[in-house]
């Protein structure tokens, strides 16, 4: 009787309804913190050479703080903490660490609230797990990442959560240390089956030992968003509906419903974007796969044009797809998730006096568009909920 209960409360309400609440002042004095911090924080992690956890630790506690409190912030966000509250939707078997970790959660009788803070907790700790490689630049990637991904992260939760050992993976692949990278492999698919594509994605872009073509990433980057019809790929479904799976697996269902994601019916208009959008957007993606290019071109064979090549070669391919498939959900979250490593790039034409010198007018236009996407995406977001806001037209039985 208790069950039956329980879905009645989980089916009432629009778990999918979007929120727009107007700027808040609690959220645009915590969202400055945290930008400072990441900030401040990025250029010490720079600086000194030990001490590298002791010294990200604020940036973790902020982040998690922030983020791990947020309230109906990304479309996910009601699902989950209604599933979690009144087990509305059981895990798939095959997520073994997505099922041990909320039923732990139950055991301990903790609120609905408190596995956002340990899927950020979880996220922020990957991220920074990747980003220990790159103390040289560390101070332009983190903030910059954060920046790009968090629309990304607040929306997919469980796969925000994989991402945390994704990021991980990613830290051990590229120092060949494939063991433990396939060990955080297990771990992330073992929460979202659906990270399994984006490992698959990573692996096929580091068997790329040439920097991506950045005239054929631009036409295709163009064509996908100007000329292409998203629906167009409705001829996809029947191959992907061949590929083998499990079927107790969101994988699997993804894979089941292929004629769902890639028909002409899939296709959201609430996706669409304004021209002014697709401008700017255009602008800053293919500056970043020009000026990118120029860097790497120049870049004497080590270790880090390795691993500049590949986190290029990651943005652009991943970016140029993108276009394609905008309109469509699945693809576009799956696609969604790499924009974040544009930061990488950044990071290095930021650091490169050179390019600066010669293009000044262009990076002068790039960081406005960073400041603009800050104000627009992230200090002026529509929702701007905290779990402290969890009254009035805002209380869901959580």
């Amino acid at each position: 009787m208790e069950e039956i209960k329980n879905l009645w409360i989980y089916q009432t309400y629009d778990v999918f309804k979007t929120y727009d609440t107007g700027v808040k002042l609690d959220y645009v004095i915590l969202i400055f913190i945290l930008f400072w911090i990441a900030i401040a924080v990025g250029k010490r992690l720079q600086d000194v050479r030990n001490k590298y956890w002791k010294t990200a630790f604020p940036f973790v506690l902020v982040f998690t703080f922030v983020e791990g409190l947020r309230y109906l912030r990304g479309v996910d966000y009601l699902n989950y903490a209604l599933i979690f509250k009144y087990q509305g939707e059981p895990s798939s078997l095959t997520e073994l660490i997505y099922l041990f970790v909320q039923q732990s959660f139950h055991a301990l009788n903790v609120p609905y609230w408190f596995p956002f803070v340990f899927y950020s907790l979880a996220w922020c700790l990957g991220l920074l797990y990747l980003l220990k490689d790159y103390r040289q630049s560390i101070k332009y990637i983190l903030p910059l990442f954060v920046l790009l991904s968090l629309g990304a992260f607040e929306t997919f939760i469980r796969q925000s959560f994989a991402w945390g050992f994704v990021f991980m993976f990613m830290s051990e692949l590229l120092k060949d240390n494939y063991k433990k990278a396939l060990l955080f492999v297990i771990c992330s698919v073992l929460i979202h089956n659906g990270a399994f594509v984006f490992i698959l994605i990573i692996l096929c872009v580091r068997l790329i030992k040439r920097p991506a073509n950045p005239y054929l990433m631009i036409l295709l980057y163009l064509f996908g968003m100007v000329a292409f019809n998203a629906s167009n790929l409705s001829y996809l479904a029947s191959l992907i509906a061949k590929i083998p799976y499990l079927g107790d697996t969101v994988f699997g269902s993804y894979i089941a419903n292929a004629d769902k994601w890639f028909s002409a019916d899939a296709v959201k208009d609430k996706f669409a974007r304004s021209l002014l959008t697709k401008v700017g957007t255009s602008f800053f993606d293919i500056s970043i796969i020009i000026l990118g290019y120029l860097k790497i071109k120049y870049m004497r064979d080590t270790e880090l044009k390795r691993n500049s090549l590949f986190y290029y070669n990651l943005f652009c391919l991943t970016v140029a797809l993108l276009q394609f498939v905008f309109t469509i959900e699945i693809p576009k979250r799956i696609l969604t998730t790499f924009y974040g490593f544009a930061a990488f790039v950044l990071a290095w034409l930021f650091v490169d006096k050179t390019l600066i010198n010669k293009y000044k007018s262009w990076y002068a236009l790039l960081q406005l568009y960073l400041v603009v996407y800050f104000l627009k995406e992230i200090l002026f977001a529509s929702n701007q909920l905290f779990i402290w806001d969890n009254s009035g037209q805002y209380y869901f039985n959580l």
